[in-house]
């Protein structure tokens, strides 16, 4: 069975006074991860403990079967990080951050770095506070894809950083997981970077998590239908329903409300995916599930 990358069993995290958890959840090699919430929905607080900027008050964290306090040189040479605030690096360049990196990492691929830095468009030779925030951006991920980790955690990664390199960026994060069992955990508020490459959605709410949900399988089983007429109430799957020429109305079980329309003599004129915003919106009116238990 293979061991996951990211383990969590019960864990509470508080910072600044802010309470994270109860959550047990694993992610497992070969997914990417994408965490979705409002603002102070305890993102921040989440990535602070997987990089061990904050302890879990109870509960256990577990990366790669170990915890920080027992392995924790052994643990960060596996993780790739790209902080949302980069820190003590403003008079370092990329050439300097790079051999700096190259100490800590045994595998350090600097051939990469190079490539990584001309893709970018870096000045290898430019101090780190002299580039602007979507450069220092793209410059954190150049550094985090070419450490050899097994994990990359990033946090707002793309904030910041014009829509051509995002989706480089993007595109780069694929290639990172095409090389051998790695894992990749990202926040973000740009859902169309979750569409194209999440395998997972972990959506946050007042410090609790909604849910760990399947991309594909959301985008699968939620539907926005057209119909000639407003369907009974109490149909199953239907959480929304708009009137105006035709009635709209969105499922988060299409079958099962196809099954019920066709039974009530109910056409469907039109039918599409809705936006994978709508989506989460309405998850998040769904009161948390604490200890919520994902794979």
């Amino acid at each position: 069975m293979t061991q996951p990358i990211i383990q969590m069993t019960d864990m509470v995290a508080r910072r600044d006074g802010f309470r994270f958890g109860p959550v047990t959840l694993e992610v497992e090699p070969g997914y990417v991860v994408a965490i979705v919430g409002p603002n102070g929905s305890g993102k921040s607080t989440l990535f602070h403990t997987l990089t061990d900027l904050v302890r879990p008050e109870s509960g256990e964290l577990r990366l790669f079967g170990a915890t920080y306090d027992v392995d924790e040189l052994a643990i960060r040479r596996r993780i790739g990080f790209v902080p949302e605030r980069s820190v003590g690096m403003d008079r370092m360049t990329g050439r300097s951050l790079g051999e700096f990196a190259a100490h800590w990492y045994p595998g350090w691929e600097a051939a990469h770095y190079r490539d990584l830095l001309k893709a970018m468009e870096i000045d290898p030779d430019a101090r780190f506070e002299t580039l602007s925030k979507g450069l220092q951006r793209r410059l954190a991920s150049a550094i985090a894809l070419a450490t050899g980790a097994e994990l990359l955690l990033a946090d707002e990664p793309m904030d910041a950083v014009d829509p051509f390199f995002s989706e480089h960026i993007l595109d780069l994060y694929s290639e990172f997981m095409a090389e051998g069992d790695r894992a990749i955990v990202f926040s973000t508020h740009a859902l169309d970077d979750v569409r194209r490459i999440a395998d997972y959605v972990l959506l946050v709410n007042n410090g609790a998590v909604v849910g760990m949900f399947e991309k594909d399988a959301l985008l699968e089983q939620w539907q926005v239908l057209w119909l000639d007429a407003a369907p009974i109430p109490g149909t199953p799957g239907v959480v929304r329903i708009g009137h105006g020429a035709m009635t709209r109305v969105l499922t988060r079980d299409v079958e099962a409300t196809r099954s019920s329309l066709a039974v009530q003599g109910r056409s469907v004129v039109r039918a599409a995916t809705p936006e994978l915003n709508e989506i989460l919106g309405e998850l998040l009116q769904t009161p948390a599930r604490e200890g919520a238990a994902v794979n």
